[in-house]
This record gives structure tokens, sequence and C-alpha cells, in this order.
């Protein structure tokens, strides 16, 4: 519970009627009255108006349609201004807090989760492995390329990013930190790369397919939060810092696949004496 807890302080998160006209009686009873004349200037009106948002519909960034061939410019921008952006600081906040707070506890959760589940130890160790994920992106970097379905590319995109720069800072983090795992294995528990892993995949899962898989993907995330606890490889601090990385990682690599990706398209119709039709013009 402490876990879950912790890793939810990282998640965060819209007519015109006219009244029915009155009616007319014959004009055998009643003589034709001004008042009873349709007035056809509100009719007007609303088509006007649709036709106005219909062209403000028309012209919105569509961060979805990447190219490969700027993965470098995307790693680049992912490493840089991605990571260091002012949109991070807040989950950076949350999760140094909730990875502090939860530190005082880490000896005794540990015991206490520690072996209690050996299923759910090895599901969220196979889950959030290397293997699993070195896989899953492999594939999606095979078949994306050769896809026209934009959403999977830019998913595809984003997720190598994200990988590229949640493997340096928690590589880094290992390094800097040399904290013993509680199984005694190696001093790099510090912090949990599995976790980090879950959580950048439910991130950007989150942002381009909405709660419908936000919600399943980051149960899985702290699945694999608690099992690395209960398989004794880390303390439940080693694994918030793990999810603030991993969600970090992804808000990162999300920025930079919407800067590369990003392309504004503005339809409006043209009308003149002797002329009639449609401007569209497509900026990159």
């Amino acid at each position: 519970m402490v876990i879950a807890s912790s890793a939810a302080l990282l998640l965060f998160s819209l007519s015109v009627s006219l009244p029915p006209a009155p009616g007319i009686a014959p004009a055998s009873l009643q003589a034709p009255s001004p008042v009873q004349r349709p007035d056809p200037a509100p009719a007007a009106e609303p088509s006007v108006q649709t036709s106005s948002a219909a062209v403000r519909a028309e012209t919105r960034p569509a961060p979805h349609d990447v190219d490969f061939r700027r993965l470098g410019d995307g790693l680049a921008y992912t490493f840089t201004k991605g990571l260091f952006a002012r949109g991070n600081l807040s989950p950076l906040i949350v999760g140094t807090v909730g990875a502090l707070l939860v530190h005082p506890a880490d000896a005794s959760l540990s015991r206490r989760l520690g072996g209690s589940a050996p299923a759910l130890g090895r599901a969220g160790n196979i889950i959030g492995g290397p293997a699993v994920a070195a896989g899953t992106l492999g594939g999606l970097l095979l078949v994306a390329p050769l896809t026209h379905n934009a959403r999977v590319r830019a998913t595809t995109f984003a997720l190598f990013q994200a990988y590229a720069v949640d493997s340096v800072l928690v590589q880094g983090l290992k390094a800097a930190t040399g904290r013993t795992r509680p199984n005694g294995a190696n001093d790099k528990a510090f912090p949990s790369g599995h976790t980090s892993d879950a959580f950048l995949v439910a991130t950007v899962l989150a942002h381009d397919y909405g709660p419908k898989v936000a919600v399943p993907a980051y149960a899985v995330a702290v699945l694999v939060a608690v099992a690395r606890v209960e398989s004794r490889d880390h303390y439940p601090s080693d694994t918030v810092a793990g999810a603030t990385v991993g969600y970090i990682s992804a808000l990162a690599a999300l920025r930079s696949t919407e800067r590369v990706g990003r392309r504004r398209t503005t339809v409006m119709p043209v009308l003149g004496p002797g002329r009639a039709g449609v401007f569209v013009a497509v900026g990159f």
C-alpha cells in the first residue's frame, strides 16, 4: 500500500436554441403580422459560427507524424531541453519527497513483503525485465517505420528515446549511490531499473492512448514495483525513485516527439470577385 500510494503521487491530469416559431393562423382568420414573420437573421448566425469553428478545428498541431530519420535530432532534444524542461520539476520534487518519506520504513517493509508472494515477484520481474523491454522495443523499431499508423510510429519514437535517457539516468544513479540490495547481491539497488522501465512505458501509453490504456498500464507498473520489493531486489524507496525517473524520462521523450513531429495544417476558404477555392498551408 505504501508503494502504491507513493507511486500514485507521480500521476497528474469542457447552442444556441431558438424558441419554436409561433403558429400562424390562416389568412382568412387573421391578418399577417410582422411579429409572426420568421426572422432569418438568427438562423444565419449559427451557420456562420459553425463555419468558423470548422476552420479553427482544422487548424491544429498534428504531433503524431514522425520521421524516423530524425531520431538523432529527437535524442539530442530529449537529453537537453526535453529532460531539463521546467515541467519536470514538479514530478521530480514529488518523487524525491515520496522516496524520502518511505525511506525510514525501508527495512521493515522489506522484511514484511520479502518472500511473501513468490509468484508475484517472479511475474513482476519478468514483465519489467530487460529481455521483455528489449524484445518489445526491438520489434516496434522494425515494424513502426514501415507502417502508416501514425500513432504507432509516434509511440515507438517516444519509447525509444525514453528508454535511452532512462538507461543513462538509472545507471548513473546506481553508480553514484552504490546502495546494497536487500538480498546482498550487489550494490546497484538505487533506483529500481525494472520499475523505471515500467513507469516510462505506462506514461507514454497513457499520453498516446488515453485513460483506457493508462489505468491498466500504471497498474502493471505498480505491480512491477511491488514485485521488486517482494523479491528482495529493492527497498520500497528504490522503487519510488525508479518510478520518478521513468516518469520524467517519458515526459522528456514525449516533448521531443511532439517537437520533431509537429506539423500545422491550415485550411480556410478563399472567396472573391470571380474566384472561389480553398487555401491549404502546411508548416514544418
